[in-house]
């Protein structure tokens, strides 16, 4: 498993993004969209919820636990901290987007934040996004969308200006966001040299520990405070990509089935899994997980079985399929 994680991260080194500006782990809703504290702060994408198999640690257990893991206090435009107001840089420099006539609906089905990041296929890495409901004298529903640098907000606008974007069959309505928001790393300030960070998180390690069911538990004990959308979660495919990126919606739901009984592999003689998590933030979001993840073999409380696999997992981020 190790030369695994160390090949990935060599990789990734090889691919690095060097951007100017300090590293921003804030997020910002426009003060004229207030999210909405009932449906905003479930994870968006259909997660089932874990049964533990007989013998094995129990998903619930596992999420009663909390990750002593501090929660970011700039998180949910907390418009007190210097870090989440309008960065002082002209128009032409900022890297946060403003999208309206986003359809409603989508959003109750988990698939609003799929539609979203479709869209952006080819445009360049997603720092953050958000979707808001309806309201804030905006029809439909609308997102913010935050990239790590300003060629992506190029591509995008050159896009939409050409008629080429399509969210969920629907025209958007696309324009630089108010907060304006400087070019940032993706670099963890914990480890400026280490590899660049991104919005998919990957997850590796024994099947009885990392899955989507048993992850998704893990982050959604309220005491640990992750809010989250989510583009897709699954089990990562032998090339190292998760389907469903083009192609049809029933394409993509076949992908992802086929994928959900794909059988865990086997290396250095012990059986192993890895599950992909797509993010709507890096630093709110993909970031945060990771640290959860990391940090849960520590708790107290784990029986032996659970704190020697929580003790072989392994966490590192993958390239943004909006690249």
């Amino acid at each position: 498993m190790s030369n695994r994680h160390n090949n990935n991260n060599n990789n990734r080194r090889r691919g690095r993004r060097h951007l100017e500006g300090p590293w921003r782990p804030g997020m910002v809703l426009p003060s004229a969209t207030p999210a909405s504290p009932t449906r905003a702060t479930a994870p968006v994408a259909s997660v089932s919820r874990p049964v533990a198999p007989a013998g094995r640690p129990n998903a619930a257990a596992a999420a009663a636990a909390v990750a002593d893991v501090p929660v970011s206090p700039n998180y949910r435009g907390n418009l007190d901290n210097p870090r989440n107001l309008s960065a002082d840089i002209p128009a032409g420099e900022n890297c946060a987007t403003w999208w309206t006539n986003l359809r409603e609906g989508e959003r109750e089905e988990g698939g609003a934040y799929r539609a979203l990041f479709d869209s952006m296929r080819g445009i360049g890495a997603v720092s953050h996004a958000v979707i808001s409901p309806r309201g804030g004298g905006h029809s439909g529903a609308a997102a913010k969308v935050e990239f790590f640098e300003r060629a992506a907000v190029d591509r995008l606008l050159a896009r939409w200006r050409a008629g080429r974007l399509r969210v969920a069959g629907r025209v958007p309505h696309v324009a630089l966001n108010r907060v304006r928001v400087a070019a940032h790393s993706s670099a963890d300030p914990r480890d400026p040299d280490g590899p660049p960070g991104s919005r998919v998180l990957r997850v590796g390690g024994d099947p009885r520990v990392v899955s989507v069911a048993n992850l998704s538990a893990v982050l959604a004990h309220p005491k640990t405070r992750v809010l989250y959308g989510l583009e897709r979660a699954g089990v990562v495919v032998d090339d190292g990509r998760r389907g469903g990126a083009r192609g049809g919606e029933q394409q993509r739901r076949q992908q992802e089935q086929q994928e959900q009984q794909r059988e865990p592999g086997v290396i250095d003689g012990r059986v192993y899994v890895e599950v992909e998590f797509r993010f709507a933030s890096y630093a709110v979001q993909a970031l945060r997980a990771r640290d959860i993840f990391m940090a849960y073999g520590r708790r107290a409380g784990l029986s032996d079985l659970e704190r020697a696999l929580w003790g072989e997992v392994v966490c590192y981020f993958a390239r943004d399929p909006c690249e």
